[in-house]
């Protein structure tokens, strides 16, 4: 977690830390996982009230540890947020 502590990020760590959190995760790969990627699986993992959302159309995969605190999409960003809209617009 060194990188987001080393952002102003550390202050939301800390902030967050006994409360409710979904974090939001679209289109992180392997390329700097240790800046976003590694750093939400710690908090999803050390947090009990921390969830994790991961849109990742190649890579949408946690370890088993978070995986009943992780939801996971694979599929284009833009047809999530169509099914999402969709939804919405059948509520009204």
């Amino acid at each position: 977690m060194t990188q987001i502590q080393g952002c102003s990020g550390r202050g939301l760590v800390e902030r967050a830390k006994d409360k409710n959190l979904v974090l939001i995760e679209i289109g992180v790969g392997y390329n700097t996982p240790s800046i976003i990627k590694f750093p939400f699986e710690k908090m999803t993992y050390f947090n009990d009230k921390t969830n994790l959302i991961r849109i990742n159309k190649h890579f949408a995969t946690c370890d088993r540890e978070i995986e009943q605190k992780t939801i996971l999409f694979n599929e284009e960003l833009g047809a999530i947020l169509c099914d999402l809209k969709k939804g919405l617009d059948n509520k009204n």
